[in-house]
């Protein structure tokens, strides 16, 4: 048994785990055969100490493993947290970059708007209704074309112009299904054609509470 335990495998893998797991629960049980004996002597006692002994070398080695998970998830939530903030700043400069192409759009169509007023006044006419004007820079020739759709009244929109989306309330449904489930690993919803539309599934989750 000790050669065992102080064999070096690879740290806080899963397999090493499960076999300290395995190794406590035999300990637990020679114990326990060890207690039922009817002729409890000095080598049964020593024997039992001895394996109390090898069970609290595995309860260390045990909590130790669970302390490097622990700072194996605290350096991950520490990561999660740094990119969270990473993506709030981002969205903030999003945000500014956005005002900021908001602003020049702006400030392009008033001076669109300038030239416009300038070539109306100052060009001449083109065949197609339009006033041209050519500088140095190059020609500016003003055209007519459909405008920006102006809707007045939705409700009075014929139902063929009418674009209806449709959208799933999930938390409804889920909440529905969840109190269906009644123990059962799987549970499905089928629609009055017989086409099963929705499934849930039971999932194993972990629930960690660190003692302070």
């Amino acid at each position: 048994m000790k050669d065992t335990l102080t064999k070096k495998d690879k740290s806080d893998s899963l397999p090493t785990v499960r076999s300290l797991v395995n190794s406590y629960l035999e300990i637990e049980h020679e114990k326990f055969e060890a207690l039922a004996n009817t002729n409890i002597d000095n080598n049964t006692t020593n024997q039992f100490n001895a394996l109390q002994n090898e069970q609290e070398l595995i309860e260390e080695q045990m909590l130790a493993k669970t302390n490097n998970i622990k700072h194996v998830l605290t350096a991950l939530d520490m990561s999660e947290a740094s990119i969270e903030a990473e993506k709030n700043v981002l969205v903030k400069y999003k945000n500014d970059l956005q005002a900021k192409q908001t602003q020049v759009q702006k400030a392009k169509d008033r001076v669109k708007e300038l030239i416009v007023d300038i070539v109306e006044h100052a060009g001449e006419p083109t065949k197609t209704g339009g006033m041209t004007i050519k500088t140095d820079l190059g020609k500016f020739t003003t055209y007519e074309t459909a405008g920006k759709l102006i809707v007045k009244d939705a409700d009075d929109v014929p139902e063929e112009f009418v674009k209806i989306t449709k959208s799933v309330d999930k938390t409804k449904l889920r909440k529905h299904m969840v109190g269906n489930l009644n123990g059962a690993i799987e549970y499905s919803e089928i629609n009055s054609d017989g086409v099963e539309y929705a499934s849930i599934k039971r999932e194993r989750r972990l629930k960690i509470s660190w003692k302070i």
